[in-house]
């Protein structure tokens, strides 16, 4: 997995959740990524053209590839158990960050509000 990671063929953050999931056993139900629009509404499914899109890990930095597949939510359980959910979403969270894009923050403060 770590040359997985070197090369860009899968998400740094991806392998890193789906690692910590099998260490307490549980199993891999779901995985989709997703985006949060600008105004921060619910994360919409990307588009399958856009992954089409994504260049090559042969050909691209690992950078490039980790930027468009950041954002995932895996659905998971244990034996016996139900299906949460965990979801990553990258952002720098500083001030200046969140200033200059703060869709993350408006998507975290609807779903604080909302009872789902």
């Amino acid at each position: 997995m770590i040359d997985a990671m070197r090369e860009g063929s899968l998400p740094t953050q991806l392998i890193f959740g789906l690692s910590a999931l099998k260490l307490h056993g549980y199993d891999v139900v779901s995985l989709r990524y997703f985006r949060i629009e600008p105004n921060g509404s619910p994360p919409l499914p990307r588009r399958r053209r856009g992954f089409a899109a994504a260049p090559s890990p042969l050909k691209a930095r690992p950078q490039a590839r980790n930027h468009i597949f950041a954002n995932a939510e895996v659905q998971f359980r244990k034996p016996c158990g139900r299906n949460p959910v965990y979801r990553h979403i990258q952002q720098n969270l500083d001030t200046d960050h969140l200033k200059a894009d703060p869709r993350t923050l408006k998507h975290l403060e609807a779903r604080a509000r909302s009872p789902a």
